[in-house]
Order: C-alpha cells, then structure tokens, then sequence
C-alpha cells in the first residue's frame, strides 16, 4: 500500500507539472481563501480560544453588585460589602479587589499622567501573578509599586536599576519592587503601574461607596451557580441586616466573558464569513479539476486500460487535489502575514487581547487543517466522477466534445452553489453596511468641528476633594488664559464629553411634583462652563445660559429635551426648580438633546450644573472652539504650563475624531464584511464564467445544429443567458433563505436596519447575478461565432 500511494503521489505531482497553469491557478485561489481564514482565525484564537495568561483561567470569575430595581446589573462593591464577601463564602478560593485610577507621576524628565491598578495584594494570589524582575509586594510594602513590562521599556529605559528606584507618585515616594509582564496585567485595564490597595477605616463600614472591582476564583470542584447561590445568600442576609444593603443582590461573571463581551459574535460573524469565501474558493477549484479532467479523458482511458479500476482513480483524483491544498495552505500562510495586519488595523482598538494575535503554532496547524478539508472538499466531485466512470464511458466520451451529464450536472450545480454563497455574504455586509450608514447618519446634537479638546486630571494630592477652590482657581485661570489665545473662540470646560458614556444617572426631584408611581426620577447629571454650548454648537431651544451670577450660592441647572418630555409632563420648566442632592437648583434654559452614551443609545434626560460652581469632577475636558479652523493642539500644553508646570494632560484630539471613534467597531466590522464580499463577487465570477465556458464548448455540436435549422446569432446568445441566469436566479433563492436564517443571528449588531430589509435584499439580489451575467460575455460571444459546416462535418 505504501508504494502503491507512493507512487501515486509522483504520478499526481508529474500530472500537476504537465499543467502548471491549471496548477498555479488553483494554488492561487485556494491560497487567497486559507489565507484569510488564517487571519480571522488568529483573532478568533487570541480574543475567544486563547486561555487567559494566569493560571487555571477558567476559575477566575468576576463578581458584581447588582441593583435590578433600578436596571442595573454590574455595579462595583463598597469596600465593606466587599469584607464581608471575603470573609464569609464557603466557594472562592479567596477574593481580590481593585481600583483604577489616573496619577500624575514626577521625578522623570517631565510629569507622566499614568494608569494605577490599585490592587489588594490577595488579588495577586488570586491571579496567579508573577514578577518579571524583582517581586510582588506584601501587605506589609504600602510604598510599594509594580512596574508593567511596557512602561519599564518604554518609560524606564528597561533599566535593570529601576528595581529599588524610587518613582514621585501623587507626590508619594513609592520603590519599584518589580517588573510585571504585560500580559498578566488585569484586562481589560493596560495599567502602567500597581500599587497597594489601602483601605481607611471609615472605608471599612462605608456601604455607600461602590469603586471595588473583584475577582474570585472557584474552589475546586465548586461550579459557577454554586458559588453563586452562596453570595446570593450572603447578599441577602446583609440586606437584612443593613438596610443600605436594601435591594443589592450579587452577579458572577467568568473573566473571560466579562473580558469579551459582546465582541464574540462580531469576530464569530467575519469568521464564518471568511469561511464562505473559502467554500466558493473550493467550488472554483472543483470546477477547474472537472474541466482539466474532461480535458484528460484520453489518459483516463488508458490508465483504466492498464488496469486502474474506480477505486484506484478516485483516489488518485484526489491525491492531487490534497497536493493543491497543501500547496495552497503554505502560500496561504505567508499570506497570512500581511492579510493579518490589515485585519488587525482595520480591527478596531476596543477589541480586547488584538495584539496577541499571531501566526503561531496554533495557527499554523488550523491552517493544516483548513489545508486538508479544502483538499477533500474541493477533490469530492472529480474524485466522484472517478468512481463513477466506466471504460466505456471513457472511450465513448474521448471521441466527444461533451462533458457528459456528470459534468453539466456539476458545473450546474457550481453556479447555483456558488450563487447562493454570495448571496449570504453580501446580505450580511449589507446589512452591516446600511447599519454603519443609518449610524453616521444619527443626529448628535451638537458640532464636533472645528473643536479641539483636552481631558485634563488634577491629581487629588495636589487638588484634593476637601479644596474645591484650588480645582475651581486653575480652571477659571485656564480659562482666562485660553481666551486671550489668538484664534481660540468660546474656551469651555465640562466635566463629560458627548458619545464618551455619559455620566452617572442620579436620582432627582421636581419641586412641586409628586413622585412617579414607577419610581424615583433619574437623570445623568454634567456640569460647564458658561460657552460650552456655543463651543459645542448645542442649541439653547429656550432659556439662557449660565451667567457670572449662576457661580455663586444660588446656582442654576439646564436641562435636556429628552428631560422635559419625560418628567415635565409637557409644562415650561423654566422657573420650577429641580432637587439634587438635597440642593435646590432653578431652571434657567432647554438645551437640545445631545447622544452621551454613544450614537447607538438614545439621549437620556440631563442636567447641566455650573462647572465652577461644582468642580468636583477630577477629569475634566478643556474645549477650545477655532475661530479660524487653525490647529490649537499645540497651544494646549503651552497653556496648562502656564498655570501648573507640573500638570500633564492626559489626551489631546480633534472632537470630530472621538466621533469618528465611537463608530469604529460598526465601521470596522462593515469594511471587513464588504472586502470578503468583494472577493466572493470575483471568484464567483471566474468560476462561473469557467462553467459557462466549458459548457458552450460542450455544446458546439447542438448549437451548429441549431443554427444549420434556421436559428439566429440572438436566438443562441439568449439561449446561453437565459441558462446560465435561470441557475444564477435559482442560486439567488436559496441564497436569500439562508441569508434570512443567518441574518438573524447577528440582528443584535444592527442599528435601524431589520435582519428582512428588502432594500438590501433587493439589490444583493440584482448584484448576485452580476456574476453570471458578466461571465457569459466571452463565451456568449464564441458560441455566436460557431461555424455551422465545420462543426457538422466534424461530428
């Protein structure tokens, strides 16, 4: 048997290099479908396949508080709430909690605004972590610091001599106790540096603060609802017990989930779009191997002559659609490279774990396999043919120019197979597309050019909670600055930025108003400065805005229009006087409706409070309308160094670039969808356009005789169309049930576009049969310059 495949195997690769352009063509298309499959795979293993870098990763489980009276699922714990979960759970494994924060670290060349992991140093157990250099800390190094890997490169130098370094941090010395790998941070928080988790002991009975991330991990073999119906118990006994604690229930989430999110589905969806324009790369291939093999039927005939039955031929048959594969899986491979990295940059940033993608072993064995099932796959028809074949057939059909019915079956087949696979495809970009369109389309509610913003944190240390006018001084001498600025028109100040997640909902009173029967009133509260509207182009439908006199005792609020609607009761609200916080603010203006969360969510009701009135937000956006469309960028450091040398800024952007971003996921996810697309359309084309070839050539006799009976040049040409779209239009219906199952799937990730919009469906419809109709051009036009009397006397 070994000789036997042995041999084979040379018979197959001499038989490919007697045909090298059929070879190279089909080398080429299946190296463009394994090739992408291969760089959609690397993401996909990276973000959903990979383990996570800790050790036994799937018993970490993340645990949330949780408020289902008011909506809410995913709250941080109080750190009290938090004591009494660690210490009373009989099914984690210990729990670990956190805290991110900005800081502004100095004793550098400059001062560095740096992400801080706060972490218990149980978390750290908990995890499994691991120093790079040097060694975690304890609870007793409460001046203590861990480095990440990257920070240390880029920042330190990757200076060995930064262990036992002393880094300014918030004006604290902290030593740098070690080095830690990047990946074993938490995600999906990239912190520059951990230090200790500190808890005061008002913290410790504090059951109103909720800023605690935990993570758990599972005692073996306790399962995830286990353990969840013991917090569940723990949750309602404090309940009981304090009546803070009154309607707080407990959620376990498992890391990776809450790491992923929702984004499985969309890498899900290019996965098995990439797999699509795999298949139809089979199906060309299948074809190409069918029409050389129809081409061949004199050496088939002489190999059966020889003694070669059905067996023996099938299976040579597809040793050489094996070799095709493999050679095609290598090429796809060192495709894979540069497909790989457009991928990644045309991916999006929020994808969690994106730069872990690589063409690893993983990989490259995947692609092994796609190698493989795209040999057997593209290798079933001719090999079928193969088994099927008798010697008679061969010797009957080695004196013909037709295909026989096998292969007119087939190749018909292929253009229905074919035609429905980009139906599906194209359904689904479309879908994407007209989404993406629907949401660039959306009404923000205010004008992001030509704005510039900052986002600005003064550090607690040097500002704290307890000094508002030291927070209130910097940014009314900001703002002094910025307007004598040339160029520089309306500087404002706001303590939340629109599509940036919205500020927190608050409940809220109307004077004068009874309470809804569903509930306490909510509304997201923000605070600006008095040209934030003008400098952000949102109109005042009615009112004023605030004035010098609004900064003093008596404040004043703005609200929304979305807030008037709903809790107004269709009544003026200029005058009435809204309670927050136990304040009693006057409404003075209407501000239209402005997206917050993001251009997908709908605008919530929102007051507007007088920044420096209320500066208690530490981050802040500094915005600066251009007068003259001129770049402020550089004027902003210049001008924070004017008031503090030693601030830094933690981001400078275009406002209509943050626009731009909050739509880079649907944006990203639409263009990959229409490139798979694009290619589906012209390897649909290519291998229609071989199967309408091969079957005019197969069918010269019948259209000589056709036109020696009186048929004209347009009676052929129809007779060709009308074939060749009748299979098209058939593929076109089963595409579209198919497309109509599998869109939706993926109806979630839609914004206004329903999974049936017939607009789409309409013209997928019309494309999917562009194909076919281009490909009948050429042979259209052979099949019109048929000879009649050459062709009957050669039959």
């Amino acid at each position: 048997m070994g000789t036997g495949i042995g041999l084979e195997f040379r018979d197959s690769l001499r038989s490919l290099r007697r045909n090298p352009l059929l070879s190279a063509a089909c080398i080429l298309t299946l190296a463009l479908g394994i090739g992408a499959n291969c760089a959609v795979f690397s993401l996909v293993n990276a973000v959903l396949l990979r383990p996570l870098p800790y050790p036994e990763p799937d018993r970490l489980v993340v645990v949330w508080a949780t408020d289902l009276q008011r909506g809410w699922d995913s709250l941080y714990l109080s750190p009290a709430n938090f004591q009494d979960f660690k210490e009373a759970n009989r099914t984690l494994d210990g729990l670990g909690a956190f805290r991110r924060r900005q800081a502004t670290l100095t004793g550098l060349e400059r001062p560095d605004d740096v992400q801080v992991l706060e972490a218990d140093p149980n978390l750290l157990r908990v995890l499994g972590w691991r120093s790079q250099k040097g060694r975690l800390f304890t609870n007793s190094d409460n001046d203590a610091v861990l480095v990440s890997s990257r920070y240390w490169l880029n920042k330190l130098g990757g200076d060995l001599q930064a262990i036992g370094r002393p880094l300014v941090l918030d004006g604290r010395s902290r030593v740098v106790l070690g080095i830690l790998p990047s990946r074993l941070l938490l995600p999906p928080f990239e912190a520059d540096l951990v230090s200790p988790l500190e808890f005061k002991a008002a913290e410790l009975k504090n059951r109103r603060r909720s800023d605690l991330g935990v993570v758990g991990r599972l005692k073996a073999p306790v399962s995830l609802k286990q353990a969840q119906g013991d917090l569940e118990g723990i949750a309602a006994a404090l309940a009981e017990r304090y009546p803070k604690n009154s309607g707080t229930g407990v959620r376990l989430v498992p890391l990776r989930d809450q790491i992923v999110q929702d984004r499985s589905l969309s890498l899900l969806l290019l996965q098995s779009a990439a797999g699509l324009v795999l298949l139809i790369c089979c199906a060309n291939v299948a074809m190409l191997l069918l029409s050389a093999g129809h081409r061949s039927r004199r050496e088939l005939a002489v190999r059966m002559a020889a003694g070669a039955g059905p067996w023996q031929l099938m299976r040579l048959s597809w040793m050489r659609c094996i070799i095709l594969s493999l050679a095609g899986g290598a090429c796809g491979l060192l495709a894979a490279a540069p497909i790989s990295t457009l991928l990644l940059y045309w991916a999006g940033a929020d994808i969690p774990r994106r730069d872990e993608a690589a063409l690893d072993g993983t990989v490259a064995a995947v692609t092994l396999g796609f190698a493989l099932l795209t040999g057997l796959l593209a290798g079933a028809a001719p090999s079928l043919r193969a088994w099927r074949t008798s010697h008679d057939d061969v010797l009957r059909q080695a004196q013909s120019s037709s295909q026989g019915r096998s292969g007119l079956l087939a190749g018909r087949l292929l253009i229905v197979f074919e035609t429905a696979l980009v139906v599906v495809l194209l359904v689904l970009s479309g879908l994407t597309i007209r989404s993406l369109l629907r949401l660039q389309s959306v009404d923000c509610g205010f004008e992001p050019y030509p704005v510039t913003v900052a986002e600005i944190q003064l550090p607690a240390y040097k500002y704290p909670h307890t000094r508002i006018e030291l927070r209130r001084d910097f940014w009314s001498r900001l703002l002094d600055q910025a307007r004598s600025l040339p160029g520089v028109r309306w500087p404002a100040v706001s303590s939340h930025l629109p599509l940036d997640g919205g500020p927190s909902r608050m409940p809220i009173k109307i004077e004068g108003q009874a309470a809804p029967e569903s509930g306490t009133l909510r509304a997201q509260i923000q605070t600006a400065s008095s040209d934030y509207f003008r400098a952000m182009g949102i109109p005042l439908l009615s009112g004023r805005a605030f004035s010098a006199a609004d900064q003093g005792q008596a404040g004043a609020a703005i609200v929304n229009q979305a807030l008037v609607g709903q809790h107004f009761d269709g009544q003026d609200p200029l005058g009435r006087r809204i309670v927050f916080l136990g304040k009693s603010y006057p409404v003075v203006g209407v501000a239209g409706d402005v997206r917050m969360d993001s251009l997908a969510a709908e605008p919530e009701p929102l007051i507007y409070l007088p920044y420096l009135k209320h500066p208690h937000f530490a981050a802040a956006w500094l915005i600066l309308h251009s007068a003259d469309d001129s770049d402020l960028t550089p004027l902003i450091p210049e001008l924070t160094a004017r008031i503090d040398p030693q601030q830094p800024i933690q981001r400078i952007a275009a406002l209509d670039g943050l626009v731009k971003e909050s739509a880079a996921t649907p944006r990203s996810r639409a263009l990959l969808l229409s490139w798979l697309g694009i290619a589906a359309l012209f390897l649909a084309l290519f291998g229609i356009y071989g199967v309408v070839s091969d079957s005019v050539m197969g069918r010269v006799a019948e259209i000589g005789i056709r036109m020696a009976l009186g048929a004209d040049k347009k009676q052929v040409l129809g007779l060709v169309l009308r074939h060749s779209l009748g299979l098209a239009a058939l593929g076109v219906l089963i595409g579209l049930v198919g497309a109509l199952a599998s869109s939706r799937a993926v109806a979630s990730l839609l914004f206004e576009v329903e999974p049936h919009d017939p607009m789409t469906l309409a013209s997928v419809s019309a494309l999917a049969l562009l194909p076919a109709l281009l490909a009948c051009i050429l042979p259209c036009r052979h099949a019109a310059r048929v000879d009649v009397v050459k062709t009957l006397r050669h039959q």
